[in-house]
């Protein structure tokens, strides 16, 4: 996505509203265009600063998001969980034979997405294959089947 320069130029204008504000500097002349973002601004901020947050709010934060962190690790199979997620501090690191291992059924639990691409690839390179080879398989001749009569039936 491509930004113009005036566009540029507006989100710098912003910028420098946002951070004066946050400063607390003098407030910086805005365009028209802008007025009405940064008054949005100036109230956001102006609600954030006027919120009340109990003093227990992040260690309770912190503690329930520690406990759906264990609990949704404990009720995921060991072999759903990534190579990338690293042990806790204390905990082993898991050896390079089992971080290889890890990475390789991660790789082969898309296998069958895989197959299933590559046999609808398949079927669509045999279709083209047929269409552009078969003898007569032009429109027009295909028009020209359906003008013949139908070939009479046998016994009668």
């Amino acid at each position: 996505m491509m930004i113009d320069k005036r566009e540029e130029q507006l989100a710098q204008e912003l910028d420098a509203f946002l951070s004066a504000r946050q400063q607390g500097r003098p407030l910086p002349a805005v365009s028209a265009e802008l007025k009405a973002e940064c008054q949005l601004a100036d109230d956001l901020l102006n609600l954030a600063t006027s919120v009340n947050m109990k003093p227990s709010f992040l260690s309770d934060l912190e503690a329930e998001l520690m406990v759906a962190a264990t609990a949704s690790a404990v009720s995921r199979p060991e072999s759903t969980q990534t190579v990338a997620s690293r042990p806790a501090a204390g905990q082993k690191r898991p050896s390079f034979w089992s971080e290889l291992r890890q990475q390789l059924e991660d790789l082969f639990t898309m296998r069958k997405l895989t197959y299933a691409f590559g046999a609808v690839m398949a079927l669509v390179m045999i279709g083209f294959v047929v269409w552009s080879v078969w003898p007569g398989a032009t429109p027009e001749r295909v028009a020209e089947r359906e003008a013949l009569p139908p070939l009479p039936g046998i016994g009668s």
